[in-house]
């Protein structure tokens, strides 16, 4: 969605459901921010995919490296 759309406020909503760790805020500077469970279920990965130009910027980050064991947004 665009700027200002409520993504993050989305995955803050999530992540409070999730019981994660800190506080969900947009990951603009680092790409993708994990926050580990605080009661053993799946971290929550929160991804700046806005920023992502291609395939190969998707690729760098390498998503699906803990998806077993994680939440993508």
């Amino acid at each position: 969605g665009p700027l200002g759309a409520g993504k993050t406020t989305f995955v803050q909503g999530l992540g409070s459901g999730m019981q994660v760790e800190g506080k969900v805020t947009s990951p603009t500077y680092i790409i993708a921010r994990v926050h580990d469970s605080t009661v053993g279920g799946p971290d929550l990965v929160h991804v700046d995919a806005y920023r992502l130009e291609d395939d190969l910027d998707l690729e760098t980050i390498d998503l699906d490296a803990g998806l077993d064991e994680s939440v993508t947004v």
